[in-house]
């Protein structure tokens, strides 16, 4: 498997600040692909900015994007077990628990 990867030389900690602040606005934007083999779809989640209610998550069948949806904050799609795609937005320490959510994809 062959990535593609974006390298900074910095020349040290000053513009190493400099160079993650305006990297982190690039690779944030789609965080997590989850490619699903047995419904040949790919799951990409993404941030909104912190003051939005909602993230986003697009689900491509093969190259073609089918549906953009808004998702609750940190959504993570987790895999698939017929006929539903489960997802969690991760632990909530406060309350000690997480929730789980799953939908099909029709």
């Amino acid at each position: 498997m062959r990535r593609n990867l974006l390298f900074f030389n910095t020349g040290g900690i000053s513009p190493t600040r400099i160079a993650l602040s305006g990297f982190s606005d690039f690779s944030s934007r789609y965080p997590i692909r989850k490619h699903i083999h047995e419904l040949d779809m790919l799951f990409r989640s993404y941030t909104r900015l912190d003051d939005e209610k909602q993230d986003g998550l697009q689900i491509y069948q093969g190259q073609t994007l089918i549906v953009d949806i808004d998702v609750p904050k940190n959504v993570r799609i987790l895999g698939y077990s017929a006929p539903c795609v489960y997802a969690t937005n991760g632990l909530d320490g406060i309350r000690e628990s997480f929730d789980l959510y799953k939908f099909k994809v029709e």
